[in-house]
């Protein structure tokens, strides 16, 4: 059933998913403040998230990573979604934790580069996010969060040699052309910069 729901609710029908986790026709029954099975949680706390029910979101999430603290997974849902809130100290522990639990996890890497920028660690940030690339090198978010760390440090060249990357693993990433076109604006490389934002 949780898986069920947590595809729904990955696929970008959080709505059927919620309806199928939590409706009154639901194949197990409706979750509440007592519920037990943590990845039923998870995936309640996913599909809620996708409906923009943040509050209920959390509870679940904080519900599912306390009935199952070893879920490596849960904790990276509920570590993005206090990203969203604005929870970057929150966050930050989350993703702490995962990281202590999977030390070969790189998108519990990225998680916590993203909240140690959100809370003013840049340095830091970029140690994480490093870390995350190592892991896994054609993962991009981390990559391209690593160059607009170091360009809000001050590195234009370094944040577009970073870009560059990002953009050979994956020429469809527009959002990688975007920051390297800003990167070659911030050292007045006005034609290279043209070019890479034209595309």
């Amino acid at each position: 059933y949780a898986r069920v729901g947590m595809d729904r609710a990955l696929d970008g029908r959080a709505d059927e998913a919620v309806a199928f986790l939590r409706g009154p026709r639901a194949a197990v029954p409706a979750l509440s403040a007592d519920a037990t099975w943590a990845p039923l949680l998870r995936a309640s706390g996913v599909a809620l998230r996708g409906m923009s029910q943040f509050p209920e979101a959390l509870a679940d999430l904080q519900r599912a990573v306390e009935l199952a603290p070893g879920d490596v997974e849960t904790r990276i849902d509920l570590g993005n979604l206090q990203l969203q809130l604005g929870k970057a100290e929150d966050a930050r522990r989350t993703f702490v934790e995962a990281q202590r639990l999977d030390p070969a996890s790189a998108q519990a890497a990225n998680g916590l580069g993203r909240a140690l920028v959100a809370t003013g660690q840049l340095a830091a940030g970029i140690v994480a996010y490093r870390r995350a690339t190592e892991l896994q090198p054609r993962y991009l978010a981390p990559r391209n969060n690593l160059g607009l760390a170091l360009a809000a440090l001050g590195h234009p060249g370094e944040a577009a040699d970073v870009f560059r990357e990002v953009t050979a693993l994956d020429p469809t990433y527009l959002r990688g052309w975007l920051n390297l076109g800003n990167a070659l604006l911030d050292l007045e490389r006005w034609t290279d910069a043209e070019l890479s934002l034209r595309l």
